[in-house]
């Protein structure tokens, strides 16, 4: 009797990889305009954001005088003068929602720009392209982003007899402990590294900042640490995000 022989079947093809894909945007992407002179810093800022897809464009112009005239979600501003500058980009009839500075300047500079209407600032040379991009979104989010250096002059300033020139008036309706999770959340502190340092629950520390919003008459983080650092609160009824 002959023995039978099984049929040859060829082996599949391994499956080929899936291509990666960069994670898309998780709301609508972000109206950006880049502001600063032409040059080598000012191009490579550009590339950045035009490969993240957060962002829409973005827009570039070489001044705060010709900053497009409508409301843009947020402004990268690249200067030597940050706090005169923010305060150009943000005298329009529609100024940006938030402005992040790229600037070399450090120490009061950094404090000056906050208090003009910075939301976020960068110095020039302390940070990458990865950083540059998370402070972008965080910063269009309304949530202040600083780099170490920046950082470093804020607490240098909330050291002092007063945090960051905060009016009297604020120092006295907040409690005590919201006024140390306002120190810390000008300091670009999260709400989970606040509750770690305050020996929080992370939920605490949210119902802290409700409470500061509330009674600051502030409808975001960034409109809280504004008011922190001494700047007059917005007017009544205007959103920020």
């Amino acid at each position: 009797m002959t023995g039978l022989v099984a049929p040859h079947v060829a082996p599949r093809p391994a499956a080929r990889p899936a291509p990666h894909r960069a994670p898309g945007p998780a709301g609508p992407a972000l109206d950006v305009a880049v502001v600063g002179v032409p040059g080598p810093g000012r191009d490579r800022t550009c590339r950045t954001l035009a490969g993240c897809p957060q962002v829409r464009g973005p827009m570039v112009v070489s001044s705060t005088h010709a900053v497009p005239d409508r409301r843009l979600d947020l402004v990268v501003l690249r200067t030597d003068t940050p706090a005169q500058d923010v305060r150009g980009v943000l005298r329009g009839t529609a100024p940006a929602r938030h402005v992040l500075v790229l600037s070399p300047a450090t120490g009061a500079d950094v404090v000056d720009a906050l208090r003009a209407g910075a939301t976020s600032y960068l110095v020039e040379g302390q940070f990458t392209c990865s950083e540059l991009i998370s402070a972008v979104v965080s910063t269009g989010a309304g949530q202040s982003h600083l780099s170490p250096p920046a950082l470093t002059a804020v607490i240098r300033r909330l050291r002092g007899p007063e945090p960051l020139g905060a009016a009297t008036e604020v120092l006295q309706v907040l409690s005590r402990r919201e006024r140390e999770v306002m120190t810390l959340v000008a300091a670009g502190h999260s709400n989970a590294s606040i509750a770690r340092q305050l020996f929080l629950a992370e939920k605490t520390v949210r119902n802290h900042l409700n409470s500061v919003y509330r009674k600051l008459a502030v409808r975001s983080r960034a409109d809280a640490v504004i008011t922190w650092l001494g700047r007059t609160p917005p007017a009544a009824g205007r959103t920020r995000v």
